[in-house]
């Protein structure tokens, strides 16, 4: 009798099979795309954001907005993944969206769009912003920003920090800034400077209103100032 024919056994099973020949770039879910909303007192930046990022489809503009007051009902009422705004708006600025964004716990994040110099934005550094990108930057560079601060990551412009500070004649030098004052001091000077009363800057910083003199008398003894009105004055005749 002749031998029976066995059938060799398979290396590996149909559904093995199945499953290697599966595309896995197809099996994988694709992100959702970021939503934001932008607010800018300018009405040709805020055009020209609209357009860029309308025209990319890992973003959705919910909408835009010209000042502070808007740019928070907006977000209370869409929830926008990320929120990019110039530094100084009208009604409401951006250290005050920040701390209330902090404070309600809300998921939008901040991101800061700004041609400010160094010394504007160390009051939005000091109370944590997300992100910071000069306008002097491509677009790109603002939407690698948002990305990367939608997924967990700080972003904070360190060449604009630099170019702004070397380009504008700030009152203080960046050699005594360095040397001199903690960021949290350089915050409370730039606050000081605007004006803010020390319950302002308080609110502000979600400090004691005590912090804020403790604060501000080691500023006096370090700049070498009597008091508020000798520390401006001696601004003033810097500038």
């Amino acid at each position: 009798m002749g031998k029976a024919m066995i059938s060799p056994q398979p290396l590996i099973s149909q559904q093995e099979m199945a499953a290697l020949m599966q595309d896995p770039i197809h099996e994988q879910t694709e992100e959702p795309p970021i939503e934001l909303v932008f607010a800018d007192p300018h009405p040709v930046v805020l055009d020209g954001l609209r357009r860029t990022f309308e025209n990319d489809p890992g973003f959705i503009v919910k909408n835009c907005v010209h000042d502070g007051v808007s740019a928070w009902r907006e977000i209370q009422n869409l929830q926008p993944d990320i929120l990019v705004m110039e530094l100084s708006l009208s009604e409401k600025d951006s250290l005050s969206l920040i701390r209330d964004l902090r404070d309600e716990n809300l998921k939008t994040l901040p991101v800061i769009f700004t041609h400010a110099s160094m010394l504007d934005v160390m009051g939005v550094i000091a109370v944590g912003v997300n992100g910071l990108v000069s306008k002097s930057k491509p677009k790109e560079t603002l939407a690698e920003c948002i990305r990367a601060v939608h997924h967990g990551q700080k972003w904070l412009d360190e060449e604009f920090a630099v170019h702004e500070m070397d380009a504008h004649d700030v009152p203080l030098t960046r050699s005594t800034f360095e040397r001199l004052l903690t960021l949290r001091e350089l915050s409370i000077v730039q606050l000081v400077i605007r004006g803010r009363s020390n319950r302002e800057i308080a609110t502000t910083f979600a400090i004691a209103e005590g912090t804020v003199k403790i604060h501000l008398k080691h500023i006096y003894q370090k700049l070498q100032c009597e008091d508020r009105v000798d520390l401006l004055s001696r601004i003033r005749r810097d500038i």
